[in-house]
């Protein structure tokens, strides 16, 4: 699930190929710095389109998610880590996966369809790490002889 103020994308996939996906996009303003009275009027109308914004994206994840729910092995999140926190609050629908949530959060430009599809390719690449314990020092004070 990629989500960033004013556009997501949702998706699921078996291994790197994707089964199903909604992407869309929402209005919300950026934010009013002039001041006063109206800046505060501003604000409030922006959380009203981010409280919209964020009703619609969980419904959109309920529809895409919940028929298969209980297959799903893990969910991973990209974005904007406060706008992902944020919209995790308000979607209680989601909470079913905070055990299978993966804390990897994946960096991405824009909640784009091809943006959710290179994704998926990410998440299945590996990096092999091997360490060789042979030359190891066991005493690191100990001068090597």
């Amino acid at each position: 699930m990629l989500i960033r103020l004013g556009a997501y994308a949702i998706g699921i996939s078996e291994g790197e190929k994707l089964i199903t996906s909604k992407v869309g996009t929402g209005l919300i303003h950026s934010r009013h710095r002039q001041g006063g009275s109206s800046e505060r009027r501003f604000a409030r109308h922006r959380d009203k389109q981010i409280e919209a914004f964020f009703i619609r994206v969980c419904n959109h994840a309920r529809q895409q998610l919940e028929p298969q729910a209980k297959t799903l092995d893990y969910i991973v999140y990209g974005g904007a880590r406060t706008t992902i926190s944020h919209f995790q609050k308000r979607c209680p629908f989601l909470h079913q996966f905070d055990r299978r949530q993966l804390k990897l959060l994946l960096t991405i430009p824009e909640p784009r369809q091809a943006i959710l599809k290179t994704t998926l390719s990410h998440l299945w690449t590996t990096q092999v790490t091997q360490w060789d314990d042979s030359e190891a020092i066991t005493d690191p004070i100990a001068p090597k002889v």
